[in-house]
């Protein structure tokens, strides 16, 4: 199916359920601009990687955050003082990538949390519920692993979606 026979389809729909005419030339034009911004990919990095990817990357109005471990962004380093810390810089990170986005932890809808240790589970949990307003928390995966780069303890990914207006 080509877009421009999708777009006259949709354009046509709505044509039908709101009653304006066939060949509404500015409703097509408005939906087939929505169309094309809603496939758009761009990427999105405030912050320095250690890999060959991207902080986030923003399709239409979710924005995909790769995975945030506690490295302070001046020194390169991980943070040290242990899960508490690390789990504070981790989304301290996400954060940063977030806002650079236009986005805020309020628009997060759900990450993934990967720890090296599960036994650190309740202390993640105490820093982690403070990063996200109460009865707005996103919905969350947490996986052991027995390894995390840089021999991070933990590692935290997060999916967000913002309505984007129309064009």
């Amino acid at each position: 199916m080509k877009p421009r026979f999708l777009t006259s389809l949709v354009a046509m729909t709505f044509c039908l359920v709101l009653g304006c005419s066939e060949n509404d030339e500015g409703l097509r034009r408005m939906i087939h601009e929505e169309i094309v911004r809603t496939q758009t990919r761009s990427i999105v990095d405030p912050i320095e990687t250690i890999g060959p990817y991207s902080p986030a990357v923003r399709s239409g109005g979710f924005l995909f955050l790769s995975g945030q471990i506690g490295r302070d962004q001046e020194t390169g380093s991980l943070v040290s003082g242990g899960i508490e810390d690390e789990t504070r810089q981790a989304l301290e990170n996400l954060m940063l990538v977030l806002h650079a986005a236009g986005y805020d932890s309020s628009h997060v809808v759900s990450t993934t949390v990967f720890l090296r240790n599960m036994e650190d589970y309740a202390r993640m949990n105490q820093i982690y519920g403070g990063y996200f307003g109460e009865g707005n928390y996103p919905a969350r995966t947490t996986v052991g692993v027995s390894d995390l780069p840089r021999g991070a303890n933990v590692e935290i990914t997060a999916v967000a979606f913002k309505s984007m207006p129309l064009l």
